[in-house]
């Protein structure tokens, strides 16, 4: 899938630019930008101020990359004044200009909501947990447990859990970068479930994960293989050095 972003202004696309990380593929105006998140293909570029203006734009942007969907971005009042800073919003009609066919926005279902606990790499937990608006002293326990105080109340609510998953044969799973990895048949089904039980890990909250190295241990490994090669080495050189004598009698 190809999603297109538009941006009246530079400085109103910036934001977009950096959040998906996009690189500059156009040096000439409109500007334009493009990157990939998992299988979906990012294309950003501008369109200047005014509708006729961000109507030419998107139909130029759909002719040349074929964009499966189009999204505006930047300042409400630019669009309209009734419409909210940060909203997204819709072209009401794009005219494809081969066809003459004319595209209409369609309901792709509302963007992750303000609270949704996500990973760092903005994908929603299953099952999904919503932190209530004005909620605070959110904590996760060990066993993934959610739970915050909540606005006008003094009392601790549990609003949710998040589960775990392990696998019968977790080498068998395929690594797809980003510490992302998707089962295989070799791999078993997931078997999910709450933290800490059935072999699964615990939680911690606001801690990073720690190296499974043992510094010490590959050190010692490393200066053994050094010696030993140091060893080899020194062999070889006698052995040479004793078959040049030879060769000189």
């Amino acid at each position: 899938m190809k999603i297109a972003i538009m941006a009246p202004m530079r400085s109103e696309l910036a934001p977009v630019v950096e959040a998906f990380t996009l690189t500059r593929s156009s040096a000439t105006d409109p500007v334009r930008y493009e990157g990939r998140i998992g299988d979906t293909e990012i294309v950003a570029t501008t369109t200047g101020i005014g509708t006729a203006g961000a109507k030419s734009a998107t139909e130029a942007i759909l002719d040349a990359t074929g964009a499966d969907h189009v999204m505006v971005v930047g300042i409400a009042g630019g669009v309209g004044p009734t419409v909210r800073i940060g909203d997204l919003v819709f072209p009401e009609v794009v005219i494809d200009k081969a066809s003459g066919q004319e595209l209409r926005p369609v309901h792709l279902g509302s963007p992750t909501a303000r609270g949704t606990i996500v990973t760092s790499d903005g994908y929603q937990l299953q099952p999904q947990i919503q932190i209530p608006e004005g909620a605070t002293n959110v904590t996760i326990a060990a066993d993934g447990t959610v739970s915050a105080t909540l606005a006008g109340q003094t009392a601790v609510n549990e609003i949710g859990k998040i589960e775990l998953a392990r696998f019968t044969n977790p080498s068998g799973l395929q690594a797809e970068g980003n510490n992302l990895l998707t089962e295989t048949a070799a791999s078993g089904q997931p078997q999910v479930g709450a933290a800490g039980l059935d072999g699964r890990g615990t939680i911690a909250q606001g801690s990073l994960e720690s190296s499974n190295v043992n510094i010490v241990e590959e050190l010692v490994d490393m200066i053994e293989c050094q010696r030993a090669y140091e060893i080899n080495s020194k062999a070889i050189q006698t052995s040479d050095q004793m078959l040049q004598r030879l060769g000189n009698l």
